[in-house]
């Protein structure tokens, strides 16, 4: 099968087709092919990718192009990249679809979701209204940094 829709190019205002193979020279596509190929199929849909405007490829947006830890695209050509480090991007690329998804830009808190932080970080605590108490919010994570919890 082959892996085809629709990405904003480097310009967001204009669009472009794609179509690639399952296994595409990675050397030959951008970075925002790259990161669409690698979680096209697997974990998003080809039409989710395809619809500009879906949570799935907004996420492949961000982490393409806007993500400040710019981690490498499992996969790429050369790259050596440890099974940490691919799980660390696909948790990283899911927790951004969840953003996108329940519409993170209007969150009251932002819990640090979409920063330069570790995403085990993407956290805070809030201080409660009425009793004093504290609350904590946003992705928690076990010893070997594997989200475990996420309270909104």
């Amino acid at each position: 099968t082959s892996l085809g829709g629709t990405l904003l190019d480097d310009d967001d205002d204009n669009f472009r087709q794609y179509t690639t193979s399952p296994n595409p020279p990675q050397s030959k596509l951008n970075r925002r092919e790259r990161v669409a190929a690698y979680v096209g199929g697997i974990f998003s849909s080809d039409a989710a990718l395809s619809n500009p405007d879906s949570p799935q490829a907004r996420a492949v947006k961000w982490i393409a192009d806007w993500d400040d830890l710019r981690l490498d695209v499992p996969g790429d050509v050369g790259m050596e990249v440890s099974t940490f480090s691919a799980s660390r991007f696909v948790r990283r690329y899911a927790l951004a679809v969840l953003y996108f998804a329940t519409g993170g830009a209007e969150w009251e808190d932002q819990f640090n979701f979409m920063s330069y932080m570790d995403e085990c970080q993407w956290n805070m605590q809030v201080d409660g209204d009425d009793d004093n108490s504290e609350h904590f919010y946003g992705v928690f994570c076990d010893e070997q940094n594997h989200p475990i919890t996420i309270s909104m």
